[in-house]
Order: C-alpha cells, then sequence, then structure tokens
C-alpha cells in the first residue's frame, strides 16, 4: 500500500527522494545533518562559495521534498543559499519549551559540554582541564571513542546519555564551542 507522507534526514534522504519521486508520494525533509548540504569540512556556510558539483548531487533531494524542516533560521538561510530550488519549502520548526522555567545549576558544579563531536569540545576540555585542575568537567552523550582523550585527566567525567534535568542540577556553566566551524541543529538553536 501507498503512503500518504515519507518523511526524511540524514543518510537516506537522497535515496528517500528518488523512491518518492517515483511513487509519487509526497516527502518532507528535516535537515539538521550539514552532509545533504555541503561537503566537509563545513566551515562558514553563508560565506564560503557554494560547491555546485557537491549541490548537484543532492538537488533532487530539494526538487522533489514538498517541505524541509528546520529547527533554526540560520539553517533556513544556508539550505535556501544551497539549494535555491528550496526557496519557499523551508520551514523554522522550534522545540518548544513548555510550562515555566526556573533558574537550575550549582554554583560548585560541572563545566559541561554536551555531545562532543567534531567541534573542538575534545581539544577543549583537554586544554582546560589540565589547565584549570581544580575545575570538575562532564561530557554528556559521548562517544565511546572520545572516552580516551581524558586518560590521566581525573576532572573530566565522560558519560553516555542522561536525562538533562540531571545534569542542569549538576551543572556551574554549559560550554559551547564554536572554533572554525558552522553549527547546525540543536548548537545552532542554543545560540539563537
Amino acid at each position: 500500500s501507498k503512503a500518504d507522507l515519507v518523511l526524511t534526514w540524514g543518510k537516506p534522504a537522497a535515496s528517500v527522494a528518488i523512491d518518492a519521486r517515483i511513487t509519487g508520494t509526497p516527502l518532507v525533509t528535516m535537515v539538521r545533518w550539514w552532509r545533504n548540504i555541503s561537503s566537509l569540512p563545513v566551515g562558514s556556510l553563508m560565506r564560503r562559495p557554494v560547491d555546485t558539483v557537491f549541490t548537484s548531487q543532492y538537488k533532487e533531494l530539494f526538487q522533489v521534498s514538498k517541505a524541509i524542516v528546520t529547527n533554526n533560521i540560520y539553517s533556513k538561510n544556508v539550505i535556501e543559499r544551497w539549494q535555491p530550488v528550496s526557496k519557499g519549502k523551508v520551514h523554522v520548526s522550534y522545540v518548544p519549551i513548555l510550562d515555566e522555567c526556573t533558574q537550575k545549576g550549582d554554583k560548585g558544579g560541572f563545566l559541561t559540554i554536551v555531545t562532543p563531536e567534531i567541534y573542538g569540545e575534545v581539544q577543549l576540555v583537554r586544554e582546560l582541564a589540565s589547565k584549570m585542575p581544580n575545575e570538575n568537567f562532564l561530557l554528556v552523550n559521548t562517544p565511546e571513542y572520545h572516552k580516551y582523550a581524558f586518560a590521566g585527566l581525573d576532572n573530566v567525567i565522560c558519560e553516555g546519555y542522561l536525562d538533562m534535568e540531571e545534569v542542569w542540577s549538576r551543572t556551574k556553566a554549559l560550554l559551547l564551542p564554536i572554533y572554525q566551524n558552522d553549527i547546525c541543529g540543536t548548537r545552532r538553536v542554543t545560540i539563537e
């Protein structure tokens, strides 16, 4: 039976667009992952020259999509710059924060990084932890391979997935490095 709608994102998106075109099924694409937008390293996608060889490989994804959903204004602008066929179809959908927000945290708590990836977080924590031995660092949602980078640093704790309510109650300050990269998704939402 035919689906009413196909929702895609990430690695399979380009292939899913072909299937949606063939079957005539409306396609909605979610964008938080730059690898469908540009080649790596990302750099500044609003200033960097558009790589037309790369964008031509993904053009069908943006042509076929009836709607493209991202979670911040900056990403919308990047998508429309790199894939002009997407103009008029890109929508920003912030994740709502419902209810009252109360101040959380612990003045004696951790300097925290959530989801260390490839944007300088490991280097930042290694350098700060060695220069600030009296501060404690918490890395949440840490890939297993990053944990080895902190061997010998007793003031660094690497955790896997944790409920953020628990994390915020143990955090003094959230660190959000943005060195030489073009952050997307969750990090850009935090800045906006």
